[in-house]
C-alpha cells in the first residue's frame, strides 16, 4: 500500500505537446521521481500478470477531476509496480474531500487479479 503524500499533478498539468511530441512538465517528472522512491523505499515488489489498482484521492480541491489523476498516476506506477498498464484490469478509484489545509493525498493499494477454480 502506497501513501504519496503532497501536491496532486493532474493530466492537464503533467503533459504538454510541442509539435508532434508529448513530454512531462517539471511538476509531473517531480511526482514520479516522488513515487518511484516511496516503492524503493518501501520495498515493494513488482508484481507479473494482471493486477486491480484500488485508489482513494483525499484532496480539499473539489475541481479536482479523479479521472485527470489517474493517468499520470498509472504512468508513475508502471515498471516499478507492474510492467504494463494493459495489466491493470480494474481501478477502483475514488476521492474523498477533506478540510482546507491538510495535505493531499492519493493512497494506492495494488494487488494481483485472483482466480479461483473449483
Amino acid at each position: 500500500e502506497l501513501n504519496i503524500v503532497g501536491k496532486i499533478i493532474s493530466q492537464n498539468a503533467a503533459y504538454r505537446i510541442s509539435g508532434n511530441r508529448i513530454y512531462k512538465t517539471k511538476e509531473a517528472v517531480e511526482f514520479t521521481e516522488k513515487v518511484h522512491k516511496l516503492i524503493d523505499d518501501m520495498k515493494i515488489r513488482k508484481l507479473d500478470g494482471e493486477i486491480i489498482l484500488c485508489i482513494t484521492i483525499h484532496t480539499s480541491n473539489s475541481r479536482l477531476d479523479i479521472d485527470n489523476v489517474l493517468k499520470l498516476l498509472i504512468d508513475s506506477l508502471k515498471n516499478k509496480c507492474f510492467n504494463d498498464d494493459k495489466l491493470v484490469i480494474e481501478i477502483n478509484a475514488s476521492k474523498i474531500k477533506q478540510e482546507k489545509g491538510l495535505e493531499d493525498s492519493i493512497n494506492v493499494k495494488i494487488r494481483p487479479r485472483v482466480i479461483l477454480h473449483d
